[in-house]
């Protein structure tokens, strides 16, 4: 008996300076995480998990749909139009070939929702908003993000950074209309490099037009 007691108490005194140590590691600042440097919002950014939530607290989806949009709206500014973004499919694909031929990250943000744009105008006008058992905007938005933030990183790293030219886009699908927004997605896109090679391929996901303006819902891809 004497022998598992000590045993015991070593092993709690080995717990306790795990946990002391824990509580003094700094946080990450999420605000710096998620945004560039002159304040817009990456919509293919990380967004740091919340590991501070009690194991006791109650998870959001337990909700009505109407209460967690609105929770997810707290704090955002409320917009009706896309901010930004181009006229039409050809011309914010050639905006985002000029940025990604230039690495430029403030440009490729701009280009895609914000979570804004996404809270007011996107997520209200897909089924899941009008579903108690649909996917909650939290959800949904930051699997956007990991997806979109996975395919422009090798966007970047495997054809960003050198003289591209637009030689095509395609969009075969037929636009899906939800609501006041229309999704084209599947576009393809034909680039010439410097060195004359061809890339043909998908480099990112659907084409949101709302009231005449386009902007990407992210940059998921093939690659």
């Amino acid at each position: 008996m004497l022998r598992l007691s000590t045993y015991t108490r070593a092993l709690l005194v080995l717990m306790l300076a795990a946990c002391a140590g824990n509580e003094q590691a700094p946080a990450a600042d999420s605000a710096s995480l998620a945004r560039t440097p002159d304040g817009v919002p990456y919509a293919y950014e990380r967004i740091p998990l919340d590991t501070t939530r009690p194991a006791t607290a109650v998870i959001d989806s337990v909700f009505p749909m109407e209460e967690m949009i609105r929770r997810f709206r707290e704090g955002l500014p409320e917009t009706r139009v896309l901010d930004g973004g181009a006229a039409s499919r050809q011309e914010l694909a050639t905006q985002f070939v000029a940025a990604l031929a230039k690495k430029d990250e403030p440009t490729l943000g701009r280009l895609t929702l914000s979570r804004a744009e996404f809270a007011w105008i996107f997520f209200p006008n897909t089924p899941n908003a009008t579903r108690d058992n649909g996917l909650p905007p939290t959800l949904l938005w930051s699997q956007t993000v990991l997806a979109s933030e996975k395919g422009i990183s090798r966007a970047l790293d495997r054809i960003g950074g050198g003289a591209l030219t637009l030689d095509h886009l395609d969009c075969p699908n037929v636009p899906i209309t939800q609501g006041a927004i229309r999704l084209h997605s599947g576009c393809v896109v034909r680039l010439t490099k410097a060195d004359g090679s061809k890339f043909n391929g998908r480099l990112f996901g659907a084409m949101v037009e709302h009231a005449g303006r386009f902007k990407f819902a992210g940059y998921s891809n093939d690659m």
